[in-house]
């Protein structure tokens, strides 16, 4: 079959994972996502495997169902959560759901309960035992929404009543128009009569600007997963970044408590 288009791949799998199943990763764990078509679920950490360090995860363009920070089932990350969003591939960024935690699987930033041999401690169903207070060994989870075109829901937290977060999630939504690297080109031309999206005589075409993104609801904690922290949205707070939100803030879960409190900080000072 000929090859229209070179630039894109057919990407035909279910899931992405930063980390491993059942497989330790001794560093961190980073994902850079360019020109993906779509996926069901992407995750910044593993399936059900521990993660030694960092977990950064940066959404540049694609469509997704959900959207995870943190592990799938299960495994310890012994660092920082960060996911960023930032529109600046070749196609337009829409997200169903955004997570900062994991789904089904929890986080600490007090890190994990050990035995003698410093080996994390797991409970019946394989899931580290999380330290729930005391030292405060990583940064609280971050969500940084910089630019996208469609978002359903942003959780800071994670997703199920097991995925719970010992910390204090972050959401930073300070949006600017997203824009497209020029892979495809919403335009008529008389160079491209058919009117294909791409025109591979312009392989250096920076794409257009597009409209603000729009953003269906924030929440600061989790989708039916407790947050036993504090939780803070910041929508619009730094000069010249502004959102667009269709229906409600919560600085809480969606039937998820949160244990401290909640700010919401909306525009700058």
């Amino acid at each position: 079959m000929g090859d229209e288009n070179p630039q894109i791949c057919a990407f035909n799998v279910d899931n992405v994972y930063g980390g491993g199943n059942e497989a330790y990763l001794s560093g961190s764990s980073e994902i850079i996502l360019n020109c993906i078509e779509g996926l069901d679920e992407i995750y910044g950490g593993s399936r059900m495997a521990d993660i030694d360090d960092d977990v950064n995860l940066h959404i540049l363009s694609g469509t997704f169902g959900k959207v995870f920070g943190g592990n799938e089932e299960s495994g310890a990350i012994s660092g920082s959560i960060t996911v960023t969003i930032e529109e600046s591939g070749c196609l337009p960024i829409k997200i169903g759901e955004l997570y900062g935690g994991g789904n089904r699987a929890p986080y600490s930033v007090y890190g994990y309960e050990v035995d003698e041999f410093d080996q994390v401690i797991r409970d019946a169903y394989g899931r580290p035992v999380l330290k729930t207070s005391g030292t405060k060994l990583y940064n609280d989870p971050v969500i940084n929404i910089v630019s996208a075109t469609e978002i359903g829901s942003v959780f800071g937290g994670g997703l199920g009543s097991t995925a719970v977060i010992h910390g204090s999630p972050e959401i930073d939504i300070n949006m600017v128009e997203g824009t497209l690297n020029g892979v495809y080109r919403y335009v008529e031309s008389n160079s491209n009569p058919e009117n294909k999206p791409y025109d591979s005589t312009l392989p250096e075409y920076i794409g257009p600007t597009l409209e603000l993104g729009k953003i269906g609801y924030v929440y600061g904690g989790g989708n039916q997963a407790p947050v036993y922290g504090n939780t803070v949205v910041n929508i619009a707070t730094e000069t010249g970044k502004n959102a667009y939100i269709l229906n409600n803030v919560y600085g809480g879960g969606n039937q998820a408590d949160v244990s401290g409190t909640t700010t919401v900080t909306v525009g700058n000072q």
